[in-house]
């Protein structure tokens, strides 16, 4: 399935909500790879600053300890981050021409929030079918 990639001169607003999520998966699963490099980076860091840190560090950088606690460090961690969270800056010349439309600048929000979600649903139905295969 090919998907959609817009001119840079032209700024093409989707028509559907479908449309919206299409384009932003477009713009997710091709180079440079903004949102998902520096989610995976911001985890990396964080994991590296957990497992690896001085005792005293550790304290010191982390409040929770634990199991349970790592996996909600490591959320807050990869989402945190001002690229990972200005969904409109990288997509500026598209959000200026809907800002005037509620409704248009909602549908584009809405895809935007909807594209980590689905890679990352994605990514892990992939790993689990890949796990299946590999038991007896």
């Amino acid at each position: 399935m090919a998907w959609p990639v817009p001119d840079a001169n032209v700024v093409s607003l989707p028509c559907t909500f479908r449309d919206a999520t299409r384009a932003e998966f477009g713009r997710a699963l091709r180079p440079p790879y903004a949102t998902l490099s520096t989610v995976a980076a911001n985890a990396a860091f964080m994991s590296v600053a957990w497992f690896f840190l001085p005792t005293g560090l550790k304290d010191d950088t982390f409040t929770l300890h634990g199991s349970l606690a790592f996996a909600l460090v490591l959320a807050a961690w990869m989402y945190s981050d001002v690229p990972a969270t200005n969904v409109l800056a990288p997509d500026r010349q598209r959000v200026m021409a809907a800002i005037d439309d509620p409704v248009m600048l909602r549908r584009l929000l809405y895809a935007k929030n909807i594209c980590p979600v689905g890679v990352h649903h994605t990514g892990l139905r992939g790993h689990r079918v890949g796990h299946r295969h590999l038991r007896p």
